[in-house]
């Protein structure tokens, strides 16, 4: 028993609430709060709009095939023993081993948000729930839409006869202890749902006994077997542990290979019992690769390219970056003219995709536009079959470029800028133009100070949005490793400069600003120094430091801390260090330390 408050803790509001009152212990009355997050969470931030007064401690389960403990749990949200008695996080060390669970027609990441001890006050209540998380491994997350069996082949001991059905209408009725039902799924699979219909078994205190999976070398147990479906008396799901072991195999002279299950049953079924079968997959990652080369969000979906099939564009699910499966999700027709030149770039081109891929040999690259709004519908418009560009930092889309062309109406349009070996090009979507012939010598083979081969992947193209101008980075002469040239191309007067630079820069990019009437900051990484700079600041942005901040905090499990000496090292002669402690989240007096 138990109620839905997804709504009220998501939709922000404050009049709305998670009605958590007289909430007790998991061991004695079996309470708890679930909690499903798209990525597996570091901590879970409580907004209390009814602070609980009574003696009650937290703590919080993961799964990982079980519910398991978290370790490192800190409960921001506790007073004088009580928690949730004021606004907070609980926090806890990430965990290497949890998985995605299927619970409540949803597959996610499951938390479950227990109390250890004592009981919540009778009016508890909570106005909003959040979640923070950490940089991790991508996971492949199952859709949560079951699958139907590929076919399902029933053993009759006393013939030794299998007979063969679909996915449903499987006849088990008068099945005995040494028969055995086999179905065969495409992907490997940690449970299963049997729909029962109208014919459930009658036969008392009957269980599903054991389930087999193929190991590659013999049939296998699976563990942590648990029957929803109590030997077949009504629908349900049978769900087990991972068996990560799995291998498909063919069964029976079938032609083709899948993964193959076997299940006892320990009494004998009742007569006119037919199943159903679905599947609840999972799925390993590394089978698209180990090493991601690009990735972007369009059209409310995530787009992953791997190491393993790196001219291929898997697009997520909508909404859910991590589903990488069901009917939902799949991959982009590839890009070009069928090369398999690595895709190195992709950018969202107003309400379409462009993707560059690189370019090699005498042929170059391909540049691909994708429209559509569904997998159904995606489809690829071939803009070039010579021009490609370098790697994911050598191409930027900019809104609002006037081209001159027409004077009567020189209306602003959306461009694409690239670096090429034929130059610096632009496209509309339609075609390619190179636009660097004032700086053409260092794209021509024939001239010292050509770009260099070999280090494409140093070179970076970007857009000022301060001055409307787009700004390069170039590895010139037959000497150089890094970026050694930094040319700048003005969209408004369509003209060639040069920056010289203290500080050479790797890369940059835009943020958006803290604070200020700037709402736009552009950083840079320099080269070789380790620095992060903040460009257009000033004339000298070498001399002008970036105050650097991190946040460390200290947990004494309830205890109060007497903070005594603290050693802390910088580099010499880079101005104050400023430290500020606080307790429960309130800034404490702060000391400057030259």
């Amino acid at each position: 028993m138990g109620e839905d408050f997804t709504e009220q803790a998501t939709d922000g509001l404050t009049t709305t609430v998670v009605v958590l009152g007289s909430l007790a212990t998991l061991a004695a009355d079996y309470d708890c709060i679930f909690i499903r997050t798209t990525l597996p969470a570091t901590s879970i931030k409580f907004v209390v709009s009814k602070a609980n007064g009574s003696a009650a401690g937290a703590a919080i389960k993961y799964w990982n095939g079980a519910w398991t403990d978290v370790s490192g749990f800190t409960d921001g949200t506790s007073v004088a023993g009580a928690t949730l008695a004021q606004d907070g996080s609980m926090s806890w060390t990430a965990p290497t081993d949890e998985i995605p669970h299927y619970m409540f027609n949803e597959c996610g990441f499951w938390l479950q948000v227990y109390l250890s001890s004592g009981a919540l006050d009778a009016e508890t209540e909570v106005s909003s729930i959040y979640y923070n998380t950490t940089w991790q491994a991508l996971q492949n997350i199952w859709d949560g839409v079951s699958i139907d069996v590929t076919e399902a082949q029933v053993y009759d001991q006393s013939t030794g006869a299998y007979n063969t059905y679909g996915s449903v209408n499987i006849d088990v009725g008068l099945m005995q202890t040494d028969d055995r039902i086999n179905f065969a799924s495409a992907t490997n699979i940690c449970g299963f749902y049997v729909d029962v219909g109208s014919t459930p078994n009658t036969t008392a205190s009957t269980t599903i006994s054991d389930v087999k999976y193929w190991n590659g070398a013999a049939l296998a147990s699976v563990t942590g077997l648990v029957d929803g479906t109590a030997g077949l008396s009504h629908s349900g799901w049978v769900t087990f542990n991972r068996p990560t072991e799995g291998q498909p195999r063919q069964f029976q002279n079938t032609g083709y290979y899948a993964h193959w299950f076997e299940i006892s049953v320990d009494k004998a079924i009742s007569a006119g019992v037919k199943l159903g079968i679905q599947v609840m997959p999972f799925f390993d990652i590394a089978e698209y690769g180990t090493k991601g080369l690009y990735n972007c969000a369009w059209k409310d979906r995530a787009l992953y390219v791997w190491d393993r099939y790196p001219v291929d564009i898997c697009v997520s699910a909508k909404s859910r970056p991590l589903t990488l499966n069901g009917a939902d999700f799949c991959f982009l027709e590839r890009p070009g003219d069928g090369r398999l030149n690595r895709i190195v770039c992709m950018k969202k081109f107003y309400n379409d995709l462009m993707v560059w891929q690189e370019e090699l040999g005498t042929n170059g690259g391909c540049l691909t536009i994708y429209e559509g709004y569904s997998p159904d519908t995606f489809g690829k418009f071939v803009v070039s079959t010579r021009f490609g560009t370098f790697n994911a930092k050598s191409a930027i889309v900019v809104e609002g470029v006037r081209l001159g062309e027409n004077k009567v109406e020189d209306r602003p349009i959306c461009i694409a800028f690239f670096l090429s070996h034929l130059g610096v090009c632009m496209s509309d979507g339609r075609s390619v133009v190179v636009i660097s012939q004032d700086i053409a010598n260092f794209f021509d083979p024939t001239k010292d100070e050509c770009i260099r081969n070999g280090y494409e992947h140093k070179m970076w193209l970007a857009y000022d949005s301060t001055y409307h101008v787009l700004r390069i980075g170039l590895v010139s002469g037959a000497l150089a490793t890094d970026c050694n040239i930094f040319p700048v191309y003005d969209l408004t007067d369509k003209c060639w400069y040069f920056d010289v630079l203290a500080q050479p820069f790797a890369c940059v990019t835009d943020i958006q600003a803290g604070s200020g009437d700037v709402t736009v900051l552009q950083m840079a990484g320099g080269i070789n120094d380790g620095q992060i700079y903040q460009t257009n600041y000033g004339n000298n942005d070498v001399a002008t430091p970036i105050d650097a901040f991190i946040m460390q905090e200290l947990d004494g499990s309830g205890a109060l801390l007497d903070l005594r000496e603290i050693i802390v090292r910088t580099k010499a002669a880079q101005g104050n260090l400023v430290i500020t402690p606080y307790v429960n989240g309130v800034a404490q007096p702060s000391k400057t330390i030259p």
